[in-house]
């Protein structure tokens, strides 16, 4: 993964940010305290918000530039995203969330995902009677299914236990070496950066402040 922010300021509310970072390795962490504006980054970088002034490329492709007017629609970025409240479909069943976005992908089959994640017997359920951990294991798999070329997780381990958090571990780390997908992760307990991620910047009040190794940063 290769993905660099050039000179992006983006102001909102309270929150005036100043970015110029590049985020690399199989999982790349953004780590900061509630308020640092680590969501709103991966907003900026998901399409979902446009910054006033910058640069955001991934790879070869150009995602926005401002001094160019290209601004790239968040459907057309093949980016998925998986926000801290999972946000699912209320209306549709387990099975329907899954199929939603559902791109075919020969490498990748649905079968073989709902099995892995364990979602065999919750297809035909509601989304009201999921537990955290399943709403979260639905929410990954219907990320992958869409087959993006990027996934940005927003604290996918927040509330839940410890054994619900050593699982998901487990199935981030299969979506990064059997799929072949890499992550932005965001949280803001380190112990999570340090187990998953390559490398790791830290915003402070909306401006990246540090980068490089989690072990390194937070030894």
């Amino acid at each position: 993964m290769k993905l660099t922010i050039d000179h992006l300021s983006y102001t909102a509310d309270k929150l005036l940010m100043q970015i110029d970072l590049q985020l690399d390795g199989r999982i790349a962490g953004i780590f900061g305290i509630s308020g640092a504006g680590k969501t709103t980054l991966l907003e900026l970088i998901a399409g979902f918000r446009k910054p006033q002034r910058g640069k955001i490329q991934f790879k070869d492709r150009l995602l926005i530039d401002v001094s160019r007017s290209i601004f790239l629609p968040a459907y057309k970025r093949n980016i998925g995203y998986v926000p801290e409240d999972v946000a699912l479909f209320p209306h549709l069943w387990v099975k329907g969330n899954l199929r939603y976005g559902l791109n075919r992908n020969e490498n990748l089959s649905f079968e073989e995902l709902v099995k892995t994640l364990g979602l065999e017997s919750l297809l035909d359920r509601s989304i009201d009677l999921l537990s955290g951990g399943e709403k979260q294991r639905v929410a990954f798999a219907r990320a992958v299914l869409a087959s993006p070329d990027l996934l940005l997780m927003d604290e996918p381990l927040s509330n839940l236990n410890e054994e619900l958090k050593s699982k998901v571990r487990e199935i981030i780390l299969w979506i990064r070496d059997e799929l072949r997908i890499p992550i932005i992760y965001v949280s803001h307990d380190a112990d999570d950066i340090v187990w998953l991620c390559d490398t790791v910047t830290i915003l402070k009040e909306g401006r990246n402040v540090l980068w490089g190794k989690p072990e390194d940063l937070f030894e």
